[in-house]
């Protein structure tokens, strides 16, 4: 893969979110599964490092907003500067809008 050009942050509440999901995947598959899904979430990350343009714009969201989906979560982030900002991390069922500020 190219080298990333931008850093990827995460905001509290991606990190919260992050941390649930990986939770979740161990008490429902266990620590396989959850380590697998960690890696698969790690390199949708990497992939908007090297191109954050991957992802949908999401205007009717909030300026700037993007989402890109990574097997079954969205990531919804901005563009900030050299910053891949992400705000949150949603299963990909999740109404977004609603639970956006």
């Amino acid at each position: 893969m190219s080298r990333a050009d931008f850093t990827v942050v995460l905001s509290e509440l991606a990190a919260l979110d992050l941390a649930d999901i990986l939770q979740y995947t161990f008490e429902q598959w266990g620590g396989r599964q959850m380590n697998l899904y960690a890696a698969q979430l790690n390199r949708g990350l990497r992939q908007l490092a090297v191109n954050p343009q991957l992802g949908k714009p999401r205007e009717d969201w909030y300026p700037g907003c993007r989402c890109f989906p990574v097997e079954h979560h969205l990531v919804v982030y901005a563009v900030i500067g050299h910053e891949v900002r992400v705000a949150r991390f949603f299963h990909e069922r999740v109404d977004v809008p609603r639970h956006l500020p």
